[in-house]
């Protein structure tokens, strides 16, 4: 043995290195049966038990292990003190009340995998809190469970129950966790789970639950996970979880949901998380998703979503995780997720989305991590302009497998916080030299390998750009073009091969117009035209609203032009368009070098406007109310106006009656009058064409005078008309009577006018008498009176009626008149002849040319006053006097003077008028000395008694003293016109009526426009 190990020292070495692991190891175990030993002294039985085990179970403590022992029956000599025991995995059919009946400290039952075919009676265990008898072939829930009051945790999964029925748990009320799954349950009864009021955990995975009664879970006030996965669930009701508002996780995975009604989750206001992966829900709405507002966690992963409804996410404000992956969504627009800015966590995996609507993530500002792998955004990221516009906190998008073959100067624009991309998968072969501009320098990793880009002078920048940002391990990517590159990995190849010869991408040459009408019926075809220089060939596609068209009729035609460039052009025919071919069409024209987009042709598909209602034709009383209705359909929507026999011009508008209702298409008129009678018509316009239609609304009106029936005074001979206006609808049939008798027209008796006016000619006395005009309509019958008198040529009339009042009230008046002239004549002859017996007569005076006399009121509005120019004293009277027809009238002189009125004509004095407007020369004549009218003696000279006193009679209070004030002759000459007289010869001609007065030499001068 010394030997050995001298000769082999190598192995000596050896040999002490494995001493000291047997030595680690011998420690090792010393220190296990240390703490073996310390826990089965403090795990004894207290009170001097004694330490037993039976020889079937392996004991650790109070814990007794009996698994795989092939029992049939409890050991007969297990201790008291047992707390924790398992027999699983053995032959049990059934526990015999009696062997358990002596462990009274029992806390810890578990005696799954065995043969039991019903819940065992386990008598009275006061301690057991927990019983697990999973994986047996227990077919029905029974009460023995009742003697386990104080039961906090029962597994009974993987039996053969078949239902819940009611009364099991009636003394479960602290029961916390309860398993039923992996059953054959197929019905749980209304109130069965009503006394599990401490229950938090219930799961029923795994069973034949076609239908989730209404209340069951209404007294589960405590439960906050509920596990229904793998039933056959077709439709959650509405209130179906009433009851649940502590429940915080819901799984329902695996089901057959279609169908979840409005309000399905409602009352789970703390859920957090919901799971319904696996199920045929077809879409996302905010009505099952109503009540949710707690829920951050939402698992749609596995259905057949093709749509999310706009506002769905509104009452999800706190949702952060949303799991959409293997759906059948197919475009993402702006309300996709409106509503939905609290997300941090996005998987749109494995659907078909093709079209990403710019901005469609706008509100997704708190948005982590998005996935997007496995679609067809090919489309959206060569010809969308920024699809992930909004997306400012992003960190990780996946893009792998989406077909992309070119990557736009604004593919990733909004994305400055990207830090992962992965385009792994996609055979990309154009990339723009600011796509990944956007990204800053905040990418740190970048997922690329394609094997088809074209390697011409547009790529020369990507080999230095991948080298700066040490993409080189990440980024495989190879020349597809041209051929002499095609293979080569882009990072080896020298940057002056990098040439622009030639341009294999297709180039568009001619596209639709963008906005094109047609009329529904009508034919269009849209073209597009594109031109390459490489040997592919082009192909076209066609798409509408950014979906392709299968079913349509298309054409292509190719032409070889200079330099071997090759001219493709695409039609699209649409026949006999309708109204679902309405829409933005697009020509996507692409070969293995890359895809070009045309324009967007948006087609307007007009319809003529057709009526959906007609107005009818109506009779109705006056006051009432028309109705008339009038509705049109058509593309674009028309606009229905309203006219009345041809024109606007509506007695209803002007008197507002008239009502227009926009949203019920009707039009109304009330208080209807006659004059609303007519045509009107309904006209629907649009920019397609203009439709009208007509109906006649006949307003009845019972007759009427238009104005009363007048009696007439006539002469004989004369010819006199009376008249009849009347009113009514329908028009009123006129018939005239006399004294009650049809009147018979004669050759002096006609009706003109419709019969509203009986014209009689050559009036006699046998024409007199009462005349009757009778109207009569429908509605009624009115009658108007009329009294013709007719008087002989010369006869005075008699007061018969309102024309003969007229006529006296005349007669009466010129009697008066006359009477008043006559008096006025008499008291001028009187004054006259006194005067001429008094006085001396005076030598003539030369007269004054007539003056231009101005235009002033007429003398008949103006009172005027006479003045006596032969005394010192200025007497004011009122003169009235009558027009005789005198050479100078009122129209001419304005005035009338009393010299003109016969041979009675007062030549003692002559008068002129001073009006308001010669005011001022009066004025200042008398300031001036100057209103006496005769020098010296002849100022002096007294008037006669009898005359002065009767002109002083009318004098002002101020006059009558003898002397009359500056300032009260001032205000009587503003206010009336004024007569100067003075004594004048009398004169065998007319003198005028111009007035005189003397000079200072005693010499008369003349007054003339109030000049003194």
């Amino acid at each position: 043995l010394r030997r050995s190990r001298s000769e082999r020292p190598g192995f000596f070495g050896g040999g002490r290195r494995s001493a000291n692991m047997a030595t680690f190891s011998h420690w090792v175990w010393v220190v296990v049966w240390t703490q073996f030993v310390l826990f089965l002294t403090l795990s004894a039985p207290a009170d001097g038990q004694k330490m037993y085990c039976p020889s079937k179970c392996v004991c650790l403590g109070p814990m007794f292990d009996c698994r795989r022992r092939g029992l049939t029956e409890i050991p007969r000599d297990l201790p008291t003190w047992v707390e924790i025991l398992d027999i699983s995995h053995n032959e049990f059919t059934v526990l015999d009340p009696g062997s358990l009946q002596h462990i009274s400290h029992l806390k810890r039952l578990k005696a799954t995998h065995n043969k039991l075919s019903a819940v065992p009676d386990l008598g009275s265990h006061p301690h057991l809190i927990d019983l697990n008898l999973a994986h047996n072939v227990i077919p029905q829930l029974t009460s023995d469970l009742k003697k386990l009051p104080q039961l906090r945790n029962l597994d009974l999964s993987f039996n053969k129950i078949t239902s819940v029925p009611a009364g099991v748990f009636t003394n479960s009320s602290n029961l916390q966790h309860l398993s039923l799954s992996s059953n054959k349950i197929s019905s749980i009864k209304n109130g069965s789970l009503d006394n599990l009021t401490s229950l938090q955990t219930l799961k029923l995975n795994r069973n034949r639950l076609a239908t989730i009664p209404k209340n069951l879970f209404l007294n589960l006030k405590s439960l906050k996970q509920l596990e229904l996965d793998k039933n056959r669930i077709r439709a959650i009701e509405s209130l179906s979880f009433k009851g649940l508002e502590a429940l915080e996780s819901l799984v329902l995975r695996r089901n057959v949901i279609s169908h979840l009604s409005d309000g399905a989750f409602y009352y789970l206001s703390k859920i957090q998380t919901l799971n319904l992966e696996y199920n045929n829900i077809t879409a996302v709405t905010s009505g099952w998703l109503y009540g949710m507002s707690s829920l951050r966690s939402l698992n749609l992963t596995h259905n057949s979503i093709t749509e999310v409804d706009t506002g769905a996410w509104e009452y999800c404000k706190k949702l952060t995780h949303l799991e959409l992956t293997f759906n059948n969504l197919q475009a993402i627009t702006k309300s996709t997720f409106a509503k939905a800015g609290s997300l941090r966590f996005l998987n749109l995996g494995h659907n078909l989305v093709s079209y990403i609507e710019e901005e469609a993530f706008k509100q997704l500002n708190q948005l982590k991590e998005l996935y997007l792998d496995h679609n067809a955004l090919s489309w959206t990221m060569e010809d969308t302009n920024g699809p992930f516009l909004g997306l400012s906190s992003l960190s990780l998008l996946t893009l792998s497998d989406n077909f992309i073959k070119s990557l736009t100067s604004r593919a990733f624009a909004g994305l400055g916080r990207l830090q992962s991309l992965d385009l792994s998968r996609n055979p990309i072969t154009t990339i723009s030299k600011n796509t990944f501009a956007p990204l800053r320098r905040k990418l740190t990793t970048l997922l690329l390998d394609s094997s088809s880009l074209l390697c011409d002078c547009n790529l020369l920048w990507f080999p230095a750009w991948i080298m700066r940002k040490g993409f080189q391990e990440s980024v495989k990517v190879r020349c597809g073009h041209p051929p002499a590159l095609e293979g080569r990995p882009v990072l080896d190849i020298a940057a002056e091969n990098f040439t622009c010869n030639d341009f294999p991408k297709p180039q568009i040459l001619l596209q639709s117009p963008e906005n094109q009408v047609a009329l529904k019926g009508q034919n269009i075809t849209l073209v597009c035209k594109a031109a390459t220089a490489s040997a592919s060939r082009l192909e076209f596609q066609w798409r509408k609203e950014q979906k392709f068209l299968s079913d349509v009729e298309t054409e292509v035609s190719e032409q070889v032009g200079d330099n071997d460039v090759v001219v493709f052009t695409s039609y699209l025919h649409l026949r006999n368009i309708q109204k679902k071919d309405e829409g933005r069409y697009q020509c996507v024209i692409r070969n293995q070098f890359g895809s070009v987009y045309s324009n967007q042709s948006n087609i307007s598909v007009y319809v003529l406007p057709s009526f959906v209602k007609t107005p009818s034709n109506l009779t109705v009383r006056a006051g009432g109310t028309a109705r008339l209705e009038c509705d049109a359909t058509g593309q674009p929507t028309p606009t229905v106006s309203w006219q009345k026999d041809g024109g606007d011009d509506f007695p209803a508008a002007r008197e507002r009656r008239m009502h227009v209702m926009p949203t019920d298409d009707v039009f109304f008129v009330v208080g209807l009058k006659a004059a609303d009678s007519g045509v009107y018509t309904c006209t629907a316009r649009s920019r397609a064409g203009v439709v009208r239609a007509n109906a006649t609304l006949t307003v009845l009106e019972a007759p009427a005078f238009v104005r009363p029936m007048r009696s007439k005074l006539v002469a004989a001979g004369d010819t006199a008309v009376l008249e009849c206006l009347s009113s009514g609808s329908p028009k009123p049939r006129l018939t005239w009577l006399k004294d009650g008798v049809p009147l018979v027209a004669t050759e002096r008796h006609f009706l003109v006018a419709e019969a509203q006016l009986l014209v009689i000619t050559d009036t006699r006395a046998s024409d007199s008498g009462q005349y009757a005009c009778e109207m009569t309509n429908t509605l009624g019958i009115e009658r108007g009176l009329s009294l013709l008198k007719v008087v002989p040529a010369k006869s005075s009339p008699g007061p018969l009626g309102p024309d003969a009042e007229g006529m006296t009230t005349g007669i009466v008046v010129i009697v008066v008149v006359v009477c008043i002239v006559g008096t006025s004549l008499v008291w001028v002859f009187i004054i006259y002849k006194t005067r001429k017996r008094q006085r001396p007569a005076c030598s003539a005076l030369p007269e004054a040319p007539p003056p231009t006399e101005p235009q002033r009121r007429p003398p008949e509005q103006e009172p005027f006053l006479t003045v006596e120019a032969d005394s010192g004293d200025i007497h004011v009277t009122r003169d009235m006097c009558a027009d005789s027809g005198s050479d100078h009238s009122s129209k001419e002189s304005g005035h009338q003077s009393c010299d003109d009125l016969g041979s009675q004509v007062d030549t003692s004095s002559q008068t002129f008028i001073l009006g308001a407007s010669r005011m001022p020369f009066f004025a200042r004549g008398r300031r001036e000395g100057s209103l006496s009218s005769a020098s010296g003696s002849s100022s002096s000279q007294p008037s006669p008694p009898h005359v002065r006193a009767t002109l002083t009679s009318f004098q002002p209070r101020a006059a009558a003293t003898g002397t009359l004030s500056e300032q009260t002759t001032l205000r009587h000459l503003a206010r009336h016109p004024i007569v100067l007289g003075r004594p004048c010869l009398p004169s065998s001609s007319p003198s005028p009526i111009h007035s005189r007065t003397a000079s200072a030499s005693g010499q008369a001068r003349s007054l003339s426009e109030g000049h003194l």
